[in-house]
């Protein structure tokens, strides 16, 4: 069994004739692309990877079925890819990466697809804790794209924030069947914007993540640190205190 988490900061590419939009959205492939090639040992092209339904991407074998033990997911934020990618029977993966930027409407989200305890933890300094909304909002996002969710289901996901006996906050993910494992990181890229960055990973497996970076000789590394984990079993709950 197998888990990476792969980083990647694309160069400034410009090309004649097409939008940045556009020529974002193509270079995010290929590089995607690219670094599940490297995971998988093997050269990939587009007609190797399918999608559910939902549109959740998935790697076929050379028969169009769903490779058996692979799982694999992609974000990205602006020029910063992120992919998590796993490797062993019934093991699932999910992530989701956000700049931390100023959002004017980040309290009135946070109030409409939040819970109410997340909703007291980000208040509970006395001005609302941007850097928690995008902790929190990156946590439920990569739950979502788990189980191959959209953000309109944002509000039905369970709360990532209790309060113990002493009342004072916790990380927690109570409601699951199979053992989940998050992982909360920290990455700074060459221009010093700091991006949160949650990996999710669902089944009987517990070891470290490798992180490798990907990005091309112009483009520099991020900086990534680990800042909490939270393990969600059927049977108890592990938690950590929220970092702010």
């Amino acid at each position: 069994m197998s888990y990476y988490i792969g980083l990647s900061v694309l160069s400034n590419q410009k090309d004649r004739g097409h939008s940045a939009k556009s020529l974002q959205k193509r270079h995010t492939g290929e590089e995607s692309l690219r670094i599940l090639s490297l995971f998988e040992d093997r050269n990939l092209v587009k007609d190797d990877i399918a999608a559910e339904e939902g549109g959740r991407p998935f790697l076929i074998t050379g028969n169009g079925k769903k490779k058996p033990d692979v799982d694999f997911n992609i974000s990205h934020c602006g020029d910063i890819i992120a992919l998590t990618y796993v490797k062993g029977k019934a093991l699932r993966t999910g992530c989701d990466i956000e700049k931390v930027r100023p959002r004017k409407n980040a309290p009135k989200i946070a109030d409409e697809y939040f819970s109410s305890l997340e909703n007291d933890y980000l208040n509970s300094g006395g001005n609302f804790d941007l850097k928690g909304f995008y902790i929190i909002w990156t946590l439920k996002e990569s739950f979502l794209k788990l189980r191959g969710l959209s953000v309109f289901d944002m509000k039905a996901v369970p709360s990532f924030i209790r309060k113990n006996k002493l009342s004072v906050y916790e990380f927690c993910f109570e409601a699951c069947v199979t053992p989940i494992f998050f992982r909360l990181y920290e990455a700074l890229d060459a221009e010093g914007n700091l991006n949160i960055l949650s990996a999710v990973i669902e089944g009987d497996y517990e070891g470290e993540p490798e992180i490798r970076e990907f990005s091309s000789s112009d483009s520099l590394p991020l900086a990534c640190k680990k800042i909490a984990e939270i393990k969600a079993a059927p049977s108890p709950a592990q938690t950590v205190s929220p970092k702010r």
